[in-house]
């Protein structure tokens, strides 16, 4: 059965679905469009194409829909698209998604169509990514093991055909469908409910409208084979959630969750190390509120907790300084902040980027410098944090602002605190702060997160905010920036705390807690 028509006419499948109705909202004008939705789907708003109510296990209503729309090309949409649902609903799942789609190859087959199955990223187990088109297949649950076997029912025919597999796709689905992760950020958030985000999983989240810009790419230059389809930016799902709900200005309540295999890790280690402290004559901490939170877990360690804090080498020469470490700091305008950290989303450097433009106000001429590598690849990981920070300084308009130092060593964290105004440190958890002893044993003035890390380990030496908000960040900045006298309270106060974490002093704390306990065992 050949058609001879000349207008290309299209048929969809899931056409009420997140991708199928962006599919139709960017369909080229010379096309005559055809779809199909499922029974149980409502259709409370128009659509642009032509669309009758199938369900494409039913062989005997397809191949109506076929005689009535006649199609060149068939993109095949219609799936139950969640992985728990299909987990659980093994035999429903492999009818639609699998018995569906060899219904739509043997029609395309008789009514001479070409076909676009659209697939998933699980095909693959996530592992070991980037992924090419020609990585081998290798899914991790069933939903990825029937895209898998419908993939090889379309390879398998004798049809022009284009694969496409998307990877996390977002937004804002057609009336009655399937809910994706931006929706249901965004809703919670605005009914006030916070929301937990894991930071280990990365994905490249795909708007649905850029996936279907693939696909009538790949249809209008008559493409086959496989294609990945995936956004610009690797983010972590962490990331990415802060960046809707930085959109939608909702960002205060999204925080770190963790995944169950993490949650396990954590409560596995928490009880070795508990295990082992019960075992042991003293326990060693290294702030009052750890040894508070130790206290919370197991109140019979009370009386076997040391507090001993971590420290720093006390640079008593002229410290030793890369060229170009020296060039850059030395080429910063004043006055300069400086946060000494590496990148990760506990560390808070989105906030500090939110606060720059009320200190900007002020100061025009201020510089925030980091001690990140911009320039060098580290991992995945670490590079989608510096693509995340570049992102918002630059959407800030703080971009010649921020200056990215690089990987320092213990002499030049010396020699960048020492020419430095402000030592500004907003990260929301530390099982002790290095970074402050640091600008302690520099004579550098700290402003500190507001929490009890930072206050056991700078006291009356640092200024103190709420990291979750920009603007106390910015305030407790500019309470130091041009006030000599409170920057000399702070620094004298800084001159009596840096004792406590030198070297000498904590070792010298370590050989009398040594002592104490082999003369009382």
């Amino acid at each position: 059965m050949r058609n001879t028509k000349t207008s290309k006419r299209i048929l969809l499948t899931g056409g009420t679905g997140l991708l199928g109705v962006a599919i139709q909202q960017l369909a080229p004008e010379n096309i005559k469009g055809f779809s199909v939705y499922f029974p149980e789907r409502s259709l409370p708003t128009s659509l642009p194409f032509s669309i009758l109510v199938a369900d494409v296990t039913d062989r005997k209503r397809m191949k109506s829909v076929f005689e009535w729309a006649m199609p060149d090309v068939v993109i095949h949409t219609a799936a139950i698209g969640s992985v728990d649902f299909a987990e659980i609903n093994r035999e429903h799942t492999r009818k639609v998604n699998v018995g569906g789609t060899e219904i739509v190859v043997e029609l395309c087959e008789t009514f001479k169509s070409r076909l676009v199955y659209i697939s998933s990223n699980a095909v693959y187990d996530g592992r070991n990514p980037l992924y090419s088109e020609i990585t081998p297949v290798n899914p991790i649950n069933y939903y990825g093991h029937l895209k898998v076997e419908a993939e090889n029912i379309v390879h398998k025919s004798g049809l022009p055909w284009a694969i496409i597999r998307p990877i996390l796709m977002y937004g804002w689905p057609y009336p009655c469908e399937r809910e994706n992760p931006v929706v249901w950020w965004v809703r919670s958030l605005e009914n006030g409910k916070p929301i937990k985000v894991v930071d280990n999983v990365f994905s490249k989240p795909l708007p649905a409208w850029s996936c279907a810009e693939v696909i009538w790419a790949v249809i209008r230059q008559n493409r086959t084979g496989i294609y990945h389809a995936a956004g610009r930016d690797h983010l972590s799902i962490y990331q990415f959630a802060l960046r809707v709900g930085e959109v939608f200005n909702l960002d205060s309540h999204i925080t770190v969750g963790y995944s169950f295999l993490k949650r396990f890790r954590i409560d596995f280690l928490r009880r070795q190390i508990l295990s082992s402290a019960k075992a042991s004559k003293a326990v060693i901490v290294q702030t009052e509120s750890m040894r508070d939170r130790v206290k919370k877990f197991e109140p019979s360690l009370s009386g076997r907790i040391q507090v001993i804090p971590s420290g720093y080498r006390t640079i008593t020469t002229n410290p030793t300084v890369r060229k170009d470490v020296e060039e850059k700091i030395l080429a910063s305008s004043c006055p300069r902040l400086i946060y000494v950290s590496y990148p990760s989303e506990h560390k808070n450097h989105l906030n500090l980027l939110r606060s720059l433009p009320e200190m900007i106000k002020i100061w025009p001429s201020l510089n925030l410098i980091l001690t990140l590598e911009a320039d060098l690849y580290q991992n995945k990981r670490y590079d989608s944090f510096i693509e995340e920070i570049r992102r918002t300084s630059i959407s800030l308009d703080v971009g010649k602002n921020v200056v990215f130092l690089g990987i320092l060593t213990p002499d030049e964290v010396y020699y960048a605190l020492s020419n430095c105004d402000v030592m500004v440190f907003p990260s929301l958890a530390e099982s002790f702060g290095l970074g402050l002893a640091e600008a302690l044993g520099a004579g550098c003035p700290i402003a500190a997160s507001n929490l009890p890390y930072a206050h056991d380990v700078a006291n009356g030496a640092a200024v103190y905010f709420d990291p979750k908000d920009p603007g106390s960040m910015a305030r407790s900045c500019l309470s130091l920036l041009g006030n000599p006298l409170e920057i000399e309270k702070l620094k004298s106060e800084g001159r009596r705390l840096k004792l406590n974490y030198s070297y000498d002093n904590i070792a010298e704390r370590f050989a009398r807690g040594f002592e104490s306990y082999s003369v009382t065992a």
